[in-house]
C-alpha cells in the first residue's frame, strides 16, 4: 500500500508535467492506456489466460502508442511531444493498478482496508512534503478539491480490490 501511494502521487506530478508539456489530450490518453500494464502483468506474471479479443486489444493499444509517437510529431502548442514522460506516466498509472493485483494475490484480502489506508496516507504525507519543500501553502479550496478527487480515488481503488477477488483480472483492468 506505501508503494502504491508513492505511485498515486507520482502519478499526479507527472499527470501535471505532461499536461504542461503536451497539451491535455496526450497525457489522458496514456494515463488511460495504463491499463495495458497491469493486463499484460496478469498475462505474463500471474498466469491468467486472455482470448484472442484481449490480445488483440492490447496489440491495438500498442500501434496507438507507436502511431502517436510519430517521427517529428508536435503538440497544438507547437512543442515537440515529449514521450518519454508520456511513457512514465503510463507505467506510472499502470504501476500503481498492479499494486492492488499484487496485494490481492499475495496480500490478506481481509486486510484490503489497511493496504488502502496505506496507499492514500503515504501520497497524503508525501504531497503535504512536496508542499513544504516547495513553500507553498495548503488552502481550504485545495483541501477541498483534494477531497473531490480523492473520495472517488478511493472507491475506484476499492470496487477495484473487491472486483479481482471475484473476475480475473484480465477481465478486470480494461473494464476498470
Amino acid at each position: 500500500g506505501s508503494f502504491c501511494g508513492v505511485l498515486y502521487l507520482l502519478g499526479f506530478v507527472l499527470l501535471q508535467w505532461n499536461i504542461q508539456r503536451n497539451g491535455v489530450v496526450l497525457p489522458a490518453t496514456f494515463q488511460k492506456l495504463g491499463v495495458l500494464v497491469p493486463t499484460i502483468a496478469a498475462i505474463t506474471v500471474f498466469g491468467e489466460t486472455a482470448r484472442w479479443t484481449q490480445l488483440l486489444g492490447i496489440a491495438v493499444a500498442i500501434g496507438a502508442i507507436l502511431l502517436m509517437q510519430g517521427s517529428g510529431a508536435r503538440t497544438g502548442e507547437g512543442n515537440t511531444k515529449n514521450f518519454a514522460g508520456l511513457i512514465a506516466l503510463l507505467m506510472c498509472g499502470g504501476l500503481s493498478d498492479v499494486m492492488s493485483k499484487v496485494f490481492q494475490t499475495w496480500g490478506n484480502a481481509e486486510h484490503g482496508n489497511y493496504f488502502l489506508v496505506f496507499t492514500f496516507l503515504i501520497a497524503l504525507v508525501l504531497c503535504l512534503a512536496l508542499c513544504a519543500v516547495k513553500k507553498q501553502s495548503v488552502t481550504v479550496p485545495d483541501v477541498l478539491c483534494g477531497l473531490a478527487l480523492g473520495v472517488p480515488n478511493y472507491m475506484s481503488a476499492r470496487f477495484l480490490l473487491w472486483a479481482l477477488r471475484e473476475v480475473p483480472a484480465v477481465v478486470v483492468y480494461p473494464s476498470f
